[in-house]
């Protein structure tokens, strides 16, 4: 499970001999005959490579011994046999693989002028590449190479974290030339300050030489180690950075004080609405999740005429916390309207009118808000839906049969050494090649490039090539059914809803066995090791390493016991479970007993961390997408949760009555 914000650190695009379904098993002969090559002692691999390739035939994996070979041979290669190879392999990442070793050849060499040819011809992203072309600018002598290579060096180190040591040069030259100056060394001290990158921004703190400069740093630093020092006085001079880092740290223990302060100082200091907004909204959003009794008339306070769409969607949902329906309803209003028509203030302005208005037309537009919501395969669709009793729509997409575009991307020659690629272990570079494919591809063709990788087993490929191209409605492509008999055993033995437990795989991995978050989590499931120990101990599973939550089975069994042991804790409730999944039961605890009282859905949507908040809505749509596929009945909340929530379930008699004449809603269906 994860704690806060986390990516997972997938380094390989596919899970690492993931199952595939073969497209071509004749490749047998030379499949070994290429395993045989690369296996030859490096003294004799030229040699074995030479009379390998020509009876390798149209075998996939062929431009890689080619690239074995001219890459062992680059020193007595031409420019044009380079140029020659990367044209012949244009749709492979072995021509950028080639390239970085020829640009490596000519830079040693001192053959500047055709190292920015080259580099100029075919470009190659990365701090270590960038720097290196301009250390070659430099290297030429040339007065308009030099002005150039000096500007891009400015770029290069005017961020907030370190860079190669290959730039150390360029960063040397650039110094040397005089560019270096306070500002530009105080611009990076706060690029570091907002990566929280103090180590570097120390390191700084020797070429910021201006008075004013230094006066602002060393301002940093005090309010950093003692941040109430910000209310001693209203100083016009602080940095914005300065005061946003310490109005910050304050709101949570003297949220009034704060507020107050900052009020003050940009009263005083007369900053435009874009110098403030970004404080103001920080301050706003922070504090929706503290626990002053305050809160509401300090964040009315902040942007008063509501120019600031953040801050009164901040407070929105602060008032949606206590269930103020006039006010919410009111200062929806007052949003954008392109914010306004989004499906988050949809659901809640229809709330908001059922709880608040007794007028018949109100009633109605809330009803219409409801059933427009209901008709869209999401979060706020399946809640609408739920409250409408109407069907929840699944809005599956099913490409034709088109063969002739299954037949072009089954034979496109990256996909094949893909395919290739993973069948012989190596996921790294068969993600490589399927990227670069993609790249290569019309939207139609990615989509059946999408539903090739399910076929093929490859389903974390499939759901990443469907989102890429916004194929949102590839629902067989997008939510697989992996190891299902594992999971549909585990869960029944664990007593939870299989449908429940795939929607927290594929909210958590997108099924790649491999994953690992940043912070440890591992595995489909993303466990982090010592919830693992306590979970197997707990439910007498066999566990010894961490490592086996790479093993599909382990974790799947210790992720259902664990998901088990949440939905027990709290009362069957799958939203507080799920949220207890993502950012741990101590955090879930802490947060009923501040807002327990309050609905579900109001409780869902006050959840303090975006990411948990977001994961919970996602776990619970998922669920239905899942149970629908499956050709069940979907159930997007059981009735202890549909209790809960902010209205009551209007009737099929009152829809009825709603589609009768003179009413906006005719013909729409009911479910009885």
């Amino acid at each position: 499970m994860r704690v806060f914000c986390m990516m997972l650190t997938i380094l390989l695009f596919f899970p690492a001999m993931s199952a595939t379904a073969s497209i071509n098993t004749s490749w047998k002969k030379e499949r070994a005959l290429y395993q045989a090559a690369l296996k030859t002692p490096a003294s004799k691999r030229i040699k074995k490579i030479k009379a390998t390739l020509p009876r390798l035939g149209h075998y996939p994996l062929r431009p890689y011994l080619e690239y074995q070979l001219i890459s062992r041979q680059l020193t007595t290669r031409s420019g044009n046999q380079v140029r020659s190879f990367q044209k012949k392999y244009a749709d492979s990442p072995l021509i950028r693989n080639l390239q970085a070793d020829w640009l490596s050849l000519l830079y040693r060499k001192g053959l500047w002028r055709s190292h920015l040819k080259e580099f100029d011809r075919l470009p190659l992203r990365g701090a270590t590449q960038e720097c290196r072309q301009q250390i070659v600018r430099l290297k030429t002598g040339d007065r308009a190479l030099r002005k150039k290579a000096l500007i891009a060096a400015e770029a290069l180190w005017t961020v907030g974290k370190s860079q190669p040591k290959a730039c150390d040069p360029l960063f040397a030259s650039w110094k040397k030339a005089g560019k270096l100056t306070s500002a530009k060394a105080l611009k990076r001290f706060w690029l570091s300050v907002e990566k929280r990158n103090y180590s570097m921004a120390r390191y700084l703190e020797r070429y910021i030489s201006a008075r004013g400069d230094k006066a602002h740093v060393k301002r940093f630093w005090e309010i950093k180690k003692s941040p109430a020092r910000l209310f001693r006085q209203v100083r016009k001079t602080d940095d914005l950075h300065t005061l946003a880092f310490g109005l910050k740290r304050l709101l949570s223990k003297q949220p009034e004080r704060t507020v107050n302060y900052w009020l003050k100082v940009r009263t005083a200091r007369k900053l435009s609405i874009v110098q403030h907004a970004s404080i103001d909204t920080m301050l706003a959003q922070r504090l929706v999740t503290n626990s002053s009794d305050k809160k509401f008339s300090l964040i009315a306070r902040l942007d008063k005429s509501h120019s600031i769409t953040e801050v009164t969607e901040a407070h929105l949902r602060l008032l949606l916390q206590q269930q103020d329906w006039p006010m919410v309803a009111a200062l929806v209003k007052k949003l954008p309207t392109e914010t306004r028509q989004s499906d988050i203030w949809k659901y809640w302005e229809a709330v908001a009118l059922k709880n608040t208005s007794k007028n018949a037309s109100q009633q109605k537009k809330a009803h219409q808000l409801l059933l427009g919501l209901a008709k869209k395969r999401q979060y706020y669709g399946y809640l609408a839906a739920t409250l409408t009793n109407q069907p929840y729509k699944l809005q599956a997409d099913h490409p034709g049969q088109n063969n002739a575009i299954r037949k072009k991307i089954e034979n496109t020659p990256a996909i094949l050494r893909a395919i290739e690629l993973n069948r012989l272990g190596r996921s790294s570079q068969s993600g490589a090649e399927w990227r670069t494919a993609m790249k290569n591809l019309s939207e139609k063709e990615q989509k059946y490039a999408a539903l090739l990788a399910d076929r093929l087993g490859w389903h974390f490929t499939a759901i990443v090539s469907a989102a890429r191209v916004g194929a949102w409605d590839l629902v067989k492509a997008r939510f697989p059914r992996p190891y299902a008999q594992t999971f549909k055993k585990l869960a029944r033995k664990r007593q939870i809803d299989e449908n429940w437990a795939l929607a927290i795989a594929r909210q958590e991995s997108a099924f790649n066995p491999r994953a690992r978050s940043r912070v440890g989590a591992r595995g489909l499931m993303q466990l982090m090791p010592q919830t693992a120990r306590e979970t197997a101990r707990k439910h007498k599973v066999s566990y010894r390493s961490k490592n086996q939550l790479f093993n599909p089975s382990t974790n799947i069994s210790l992720g259902t016991a664990y998901l088990s042991d949440m939905l027990k804790k709290f009362n069957g409730n799958r939203a507080l479970a799920s949220a207890a999944y993502n950012a741990g039961p101590h955090r879930v605890s802490r947060w009923m007993k501040q807002r327990g009282s309050l609905p579900l859905d109001v409780w869902i949507e006050s959840i303090p961390f975006k990411e948990t908040r977001q994961y919970v809505k996602n776990v619970l749509t998922y669920r239905v997408i899942y149970q629908m596929d499956a050709g069940q009945r979907g159930r997007f909340m059981e009735k202890n949760e549909i209790a809960r929530l902010s209205i009551k379930p209007i009737s099929a008699k009152q829809l009825l009555v709603l589609a009768s004449p003179g009413s906006n809603n005719k013909g729409i269906a009911v479910t009885q």
